[in-house]
């Protein structure tokens, strides 16, 4: 039970630390599946969709602030990815860091509409309001960062842990997502449900169980991880995420 409230204190202090924000969004002026710029409006659709939501966006070949020209890591950059077939027009939003890690991503959104503007704008519109509220998007390695800061934070009250010969397991086999009505299920190949995952106001944190086991899910790519206690020892997995 003491491993459960500290699992609950760690979880809700790693929210709640103060970090920087990101500020800025890049974004190109053409997406890689369009033609010309600005095609079917969706490049002002994100644009304006992103201010609205608190952050400065620029498209790639604007002038930048200095701090993102001097150093483009103080800034996001917006991919639009397309995936339909000829029966369904589908697209999701992914935010990405200066390394290329996807930092955030919107849920992929289909429709069946025949008009290709039509279409494109239905599920472009769909993916960024599953984006809403996500404003106080965190860097992933200041939130690990900050993860081990709130554990020492929490030991020094008198919690008791144990920290010594934290086992990690080794890295799932590769798993896909799976959108469910509070998060996602994430399943192997034969459509199995590995992990169960629970939104939170993070977009990377998650509330997870496997099987019987409840801990945080980290939802970073092929960097994702599943913490939780089992036998009174911290478990830590690394998993691999195919969105």
């Amino acid at each position: 039970m003491k491993k459960l409230v500290f699992l609950s204190m760690l979880f809700f202090s790693t929210l709640t630390i103060a970090q920087e924000n990101y500020k800025v969004i890049i974004m190109p002026k053409k997406f890689d599946f369009l033609k010309t710029e600005n095609e079917y409006n969706l490049n002002v659709l994100c644009k304006s969709f992103f201010e609205k939501e608190g952050f400065e966006v620029y498209y790639a070949n604007d002038k930048l602030p200095i701090e993102v020209a001097n150093n483009r890591c103080n800034a996001l950059f917006l991919e639009l990815i397309e995936d339909s077939n000829m029966f369904k027009t589908k697209m999701k939003i992914e935010l990405k860091d200066c390394q290329n890690n996807v930092v955030s991503f919107s849920d992929e959104q289909e429709s069946r509409e025949k008009n290709i503007s039509a279409a494109y704008n239905e599920v472009t519109r769909m993916a960024l309001v599953s984006m809403r509220g996500f404003l106080k998007i965190k860097n992933t390695y200041e939130s690990n960062t900050n993860l081990s800061a709130a554990a020492n934070e929490v030991q020094a009250k008198g919690t008791e842990i144990k920290s010594e010969n934290i086992p990690i397991e080794a890295s799932t086999k590769e798993l896909y997502v799976a959108i469910t009505k509070n998060g996602y299920n994430l399943v192997d190949e034969n459509k199995n449900v590995k992990f169960e995952l629970l939104k939170t106001s993070n977009p990377t944190i998650f509330i997870a169980k496997k099987g019987t086991l409840q801990g945080v899910f980290t939802l970073n790519g092929i960097n994702s991880k599943f913490e939780g206690y089992q036998n009174d020892v911290l478990i830590v997995e690394e998993v691999e995420v195919k969105f």
